[in-house]
């Protein structure tokens, strides 16, 4: 029996040594019950939180407390094990190379799981945007799909950088590198990813969506498309606009969609020679006309000025609805009306006089 307890004291010894280790039976038997205690300690926390989280997910339509019940379900037993070797290591005395290599196994692992919670905080947030929106249009799905995936390239590429730091390699040269190389790529695809990222602030402010009639400049139609790079708006005259999106995000944009009704500014114009008592009468003409046009409201109507040529008339209406075909259709019936009725008064619309020279009889006037 001694015999026996000397052998695996000396192999022990042997184990260490060979580790770097220098401890004795009791510190190993210390270290492999903190190591136990810790890893299934940590497992049985993990199994009781879930069986709370899973009631409170059930009972309430929260997304917290989901996005807490999927962190703790993706914390990986590794993540455990590693995390026991690394409590379990104070029970030891360890040489300096022995304590760096645990420290840095420990480092590491902390690092990969907290890539995938991040990782998974990044999809969940995501996915649970694109629950919102579903139905919408696809390319600006498409368009934040994307970015999640840079995301996470981004995340998984910080946690390798840290690993090789914690490993011992020189990462500042490395990261210096990537600089210089993200510089150069940028400056090549600079205009790229101006629209690139434009296209991320047009899905996130939301100054236009498609389907809104938009007028930019001298450029109006509703937009068909909202993609990476350009932006598509279909004209009235059927011509599709391409526009980079960062180009539209640094013009004037002017968004007809929260538009209840269109405002309608016309101007006409009378003959000097109309009455007095039937320019009087010209406001309640305009008012019955448009009160008898459906979804027309009547807003005023005003002697605007004297012209060259004629008494200058403006009148103000309303549309009921925003759409632009309506519009038109509204202002030729008050256009048709307004002449019949200024022909039932005997009012005469005022045109500019014209020249005619006449061969042989000199020059005339014609009014």
């Amino acid at each position: 029996m001694v015999e026996r307890e000397e052998l695996v004291r000396d192999w022990l010894s042997r184990l260490g040594a060979g580790l770097g280790f220098d401890s004795d039976t009791t510190s190993w038997l210390m270290a492999g019950s903190i190591f136990v205690v810790v890893v299934v300690g940590m497992v049985v926390v993990r199994h009781i939180l879930l069986s709370r989280l899973q009631g409170v997910v059930d009972r309430t339509k929260n997304v917290v407390d989901d996005l807490v019940f999927d962190l703790v379900r993706r914390t990986s037993w590794p993540f455990f094990v590693v995390l026991g070797i690394f409590l379990a290591a104070v029970a030891l005395k360890l040489s300096p190379r022995g304590t760096m290599v645990v420290r840095s196994l420990f480092s590491i692992a902390l690092f990969v799981q907290g890539g995938i919670w991040a990782n998974y905080v990044l999809s969940f947030t995501v996915d649970a945007y694109l629950r919102r929106r579903q139905g919408e249009d696809t390319s600006k799905l498409a368009v934040l799909a994307l970015f999640n995936f840079f995301a996470r390239i981004a995340v998984w590429t910080l946690v390798l950088l840290l690993a090789l730091d914690n490993l011992g390699v020189e990462v500042a040269t490395l990261i210096a590198g990537l600089g210089v190389g993200g510089i150069a790529i940028g400056l090549a695809l600079q205009s790229v990813l101006r629209d690139t990222f434009a296209s991320l602030s047009i899905i996130l402010d939301k100054p236009f969506e498609v389907g809104d009639f938009i007028i930019v400049d001298d450029l109006q139609g509703t937009v068909e498309h909202i993609g990476i790079k350009t932006t598509r708006v279909l004209s009235l005259n059927g011509e599709e606009y391409v526009l980079g999106n960062n180009d539209l995000l640094t013009s004037r944009i002017r968004n007809f969609k929260r538009v209840q009704e269109r405002r309608v500014l016309q101007a006409f114009a009378v003959a000097y020679d109309t009455p007095t008592e039937k320019l009087e009468r010209v406001q309640s003409i305009v008012q019955e006309v448009l009160g008898s046009i459906e979804e027309a409201r009547f807003d005023r109507t005003y002697l605007k000025a004297f012209g060259e040529n004629a008494l200058e008339f403006e009148m103000v209406y309303y549309v009921a609805r925003p759409d632009f075909d309506l519009m038109v259709e509204r202002r030729h019936q008050v256009n048709l009306a307004l002449h019949q009725r200024f022909g039932e008064e005997e009012i005469r619309f005022g045109v500019p006089p014209r020249r005619v020279l006449l061969e042989g009889d000199g020059e005339a006037l014609l009014g």
